[in-house]
């Protein structure tokens, strides 16, 4: 039967899943050659928002996720899947 992770795992779950989004929104961002104020300010957002998720410190919404892949020009699964 498979267990539940412990808080400590599911946060250590959590900060690699936002490393890799980070990871993600970079790499489609730099595809395109947009700067990170140019993405912040299409998707109604301050450029240090864009700098922390890029880090995989923020913490982002399914409507910024939304707006996001819109402004990328990407599914919303290809920035969060292990494949960009």
């Amino acid at each position: 039967m498979n267990e539940l992770p412990n808080s400590h795992d599911a946060e250590l779950q959590k900060a690699e899943f936002l490393k890799l989004v980070g990871r993600n929104i970079r790499e489609a961002r730099r595809g395109i050659k947009k700067s990170q104020r140019a993405l912040a300010f299409e998707c109604g957002m301050e450029p240090a928002s864009i700098c922390r998720m890029e880090a995989g410190k923020g913490n982002l919404t399914i409507s910024t996720l939304l707006k996001m892949s819109m402004a990328l020009r990407v599914t919303p699964a290809a920035l969060v899947s292990g494949q960009p």
